[in-house]
């Protein structure tokens, strides 16, 4: 359900109006003038201010303000009760909008009579745009006993894959860019684990100058990976954040089609980063060339 979360300040200004008993109400409605313009676009985060006057020919009784998303949903931001003979109002909102969408400002009057007047205005709030890069094809292969060579780690940052040798033969701070890495145990099954995390039965990591502690959380509940743009990085993030999923530092047990988020590390070059990654297929055990292939999106 979208909805624009506001924090509201609110400037009220009344303008008395004596009347007298014997004056016969008028059958003249209340008017609600929003001076703030029309059809505006803000981003998430911006401020809006709405701002306006209402007339009464007759004594105000009250007011009601809402704002509507494009699904009908409305939220009321007020609800002004008037008492004495006020028959004249300004009004003042900042709204902090806290997500996107078309949203309606409606500001609705009454008066004594019964009668009443509505005046709204529509405004469109735009998503920060969060930049992510999407990868296919990343095969990681199990580490076998002995050999060092298997291409069994990864880096989100370069969206490349590595083994023990090359992480540990390079004059290049490899082991700080490496998120995490593969193995197939006895019960754990397919497994992808982070560096610090990595079982020292299937590889020893003691060499390597950093390991990087990623979590992770499953988030098969998922919907839309296939529609996620180079532009969506906030929705990878809130794919993290809002999974009921414990963070851990190894997800085991991973079949075909589970989708799971990370975080990196925080220490990482640039800072922690958000990426969710899809299971395509799962090949073999713990034997030579066994593997998982995943697709990966990560923010940038």
């Amino acid at each position: 359900m979208k909805r624009l979360n506001a924090l509201i300040l609110l400037s009220l200004v009344f303008f008395g109006m004596s009347c007298d008993d014997d004056t016969d109400p008028t059958t003249d409605a209340p008017v609600v003038s929003i001076t703030t313009a029309d059809n505006q676009t803000f981003t998430v985060g911006d401020t809006i201010t709405v701002e306006g006057t209402i007339e009464a020919p007759n004594e105000l009784t009250g007011y009601v303000v809402t704002i509507t998303d494009s699904t009908g949903n409305s939220t009321e931001v007020d609800n002004v009760g008037v008492s004495g003979p006020i028959t004249s109002e300004s009004f003042a909102y900042e709204i902090i909008t806290e997500s996107a969408g078309v949203f309606t400002f409606t500001v609705e009057a009454t008066d004594t009579e019964g009668l009443m007047s509505v005046d709204s205005i529509m405004v469109t709030v735009e998503k920060v745009a969060v930049p992510a890069m999407r990868y296919s094809q990343v095969l990681l292969f199990v580490p076998l006993q002995g050999d060092t060579s298997t291409e069994t780690f990864y880096s989100s940052s370069s969206n490349e894959t590595y083994s023990r040798d090359e992480v540990e033969n390079t004059p290049d701070p490899v082991s700080s860019t490496i998120d995490f890495g593969y193995y197939y145990g006895a019960t754990d099954n397919a497994s992808i684990s982070a560096p610090v995390n990595y079982p020292t039965l299937f590889s020893d990591l003691s060499a390597w100058g950093t390991l990087n502690a990623t979590m992770f959380k499953l988030v098969n509940d998922f919907e839309g990976f296939d529609e996620l743009t180079e532009n969506d990085g906030d929705l990878i993030e809130a794919a993290y954040v809002s999974a009921d999923t414990e963070a851990t530092g190894i997800i085991t047990n991973l079949e075909v089609g589970n989708i799971f988020a990370f975080m990196t590390d925080e220490n990482k070059d640039g800072g922690s980063k958000y990426g969710l990654v899809r299971v395509t297929s799962i090949t073999g055990t713990f034997n030579q060339d066994d593997q998982i292939d995943i697709e990966v999106i990560v923010q940038q």
